[in-house]
């Protein structure tokens, strides 16, 4: 059971948990419950995240030095964040945008728009460029790498003038 895996985190009661509920992707910092046990998870920790009623709202990648200290991956708490995980994600974009576009020659992910916050890939033909623009994105980049494998290469973009979020380098 994913409530085993993941630590869990609390909103605290002024937080905007409707807000959450129905598709803003990001818990500021002022609107978490940050006591020594959640300031000690490591950046890009998956976290099921609750309201101020330990209602669970999903999973979400925790940093608990940026602003946003949590960015909603999955609204479903059974959820597994795995390589399967991103391949469903990746798919899903890649479906859409074989559709807009004739040429392979555009941005695949674009972070919240494809339920992947804070990732961004460019695809430019056979090349697959990756951004993790978020801890928890950064932790898992291994899995992004794999998920990427139809791409006859691929390149870690880790210089993005966005990587401004605490503990990305």
């Amino acid at each position: 059971m994913t409530q085993n895996i993941y630590p869990t985190v609390r909103l605290r009661p002024n937080a905007a948990a409707q807000a959450i509920r129905q598709g803003f992707p990001w818990i500021y910092n002022n609107e978490l419950v940050l006591d020594r046990r959640s300031k000690k998870l490591p950046a890009g920790s998956v976290v099921i995240v609750e309201d101020s009623e330990r209602r669970p709202i999903g999973l979400g990648g925790i940093n608990p030095e940026s602003k946003i200290a949590v960015r909603i991956l999955d609204r479903n708490i059974e959820a597994e964040i795995d390589q399967i995980w991103f391949s469903k994600r990746l798919t899903a974009a890649l479906q859409l945008r074989e559709v807009l576009f004739e040429q392979p020659f555009y941005r695949l992910v674009h972070a919240e728009a494809d339920g992947m916050p804070g990732v961004v890939i460019d695809r430019f033909g056979s090349l697959a460029v990756v951004q993790p623009n978020a801890a928890w994105a950064e932790r898992g980049y291994r899995s992004f790498w794999q998920s990427c494998s139809g791409a006859a290469q691929r390149r870690l973009g880790r210089d993005a003038a966005c990587r401004f979020e605490p503990g990305l380098a």
